[in-house]
Order: structure tokens, then sequence, then C-alpha cells
């Protein structure tokens, strides 16, 4: 391979995923919506990059947002195959988007970086209004479930309950500082 290898691109309805491989290290770029199609895409890309060559793998994230049980799939996926996760840009990263950066066994933020904790979407039979709503049972156990696989217990917990009592109309935002005290990230 190429000391500076050519980034390879695959477009989806509403982003891109991008990756390339320069010698031993694995970089992969994803910018856009999540959703069925992304993860598909994303599946694509990890099993396109040579795993056994790869001694460093970064997957950036930029402008993440989307559907929540397709977050937690693509985490799990990065986590899974061995890959650290980086925020890139400015955008800040909602709850979906940062399930993602949860995903890696590394987790690094900019320091202009933010996290949005955006709520879960309203489950229809409890719902407060167009804003928010009880999570149900299902939705929060598969919340927990997964933030305690990918996080230490205080960090897990924390992040659990700033989003089951999320406010659309104003969500928290955690700047890169306090995400880091947090334990969800640290400096890249």
């Amino acid at each position: 391979m190429p000391p500076t290898a050519a980034w390879t691109r695959l477009a989806y309805d509403g982003g891109e995923i991008a990756w390339r491989h320069d010698g031993s290290a694995c970089r992969l770029h994803w910018r856009g919506a999540i959703h069925g199609a992304a993860v598909g895409r994303l599946r694509q890309a990890l099993e396109a990059l040579p795993s056994t060559a790869c001694r460093q793998r970064v997957a950036e994230l930029e402008g993440l947002d989307g559907v929540l049980n397709d977050a937690i799939t693509a985490g799990s996926m990065l986590r899974n195959r061995g890959w650290d996760t980086m925020l890139v840009g400015s955008t800040p990263c909602p709850t979906p988007c940062w399930l993602v950066l949860a995903g890696g066994v590394r987790r690094a933020m900019p320091d202009g970086g933010s996290l949005l904790l955006t709520p879960l979407p309203p489950d229809a039979d409890f719902a407060r209004g167009p804003c928010g709503g009880e999570p149900s049972r299902a939705q929060q156990l598969t919340l927990i479930r997964y933030l305690g696989a990918m996080l230490p217990d205080p960090t897990a917990s924390a992040l659990h309950r700033m989003v089951v009592t999320a406010d659309c109309r104003h969500p928290a935002r955690l700047t890169a500082g306090q995400t880091r005290a947090l334990g969800l990230a640290h400096a890249p």
C-alpha cells in the first residue's frame, strides 16, 4: 500500500463513509445521518479494511444524528472490531452521535466540541406531548445495557440518567471539558 493512500468513499442517503489504509494505520471518516443504510455502508467499509494490517484504527465522527437503535448497532460494530472513535468538526453531537462515540475502545473529543443530551424518541403510549415522554422500559433497558457494556459504571449511569430526563426544548449541552470529566472521552 502506498504511504498516503487515497480515500475510498461510500455515499448513502444523507451522508458518506470514507476510509483509507496507510501502512499500519486505518482511518474511517463518517459524516451524516445514522440509519439502516448507513449501518450497511459502515459494515461494508469495515469489511474492506484489512483488519490484521490495521494496528491503529480510528473512526472520525462528524455531524452524526439519526436513529437510536442504529447508533447503538454502529457503536457496537466499532467496539467489536477494536476501533477508537474521535469527534471532529465543531457540530454539536446529539445523543445518537455520542452513542457511536461511546463504542470506541478509546474515545477522543476536540476542545471546541460539545455533546447534546437529546431525549430518547418518545414512546407513543406514554408521550407527554410532541417533545418528550417517559421512555419505555425496553428503551431504557437497551440504553443502559449498551452504555454499561461500553463505559465504566459511573459514566454509564450518569449518561443514562441525563438522557432519560432530557428535554428536547432545551437539551443540556456538555462541553469537551465536561465530557472528559464525565469519562466519556479524552483529549485528542
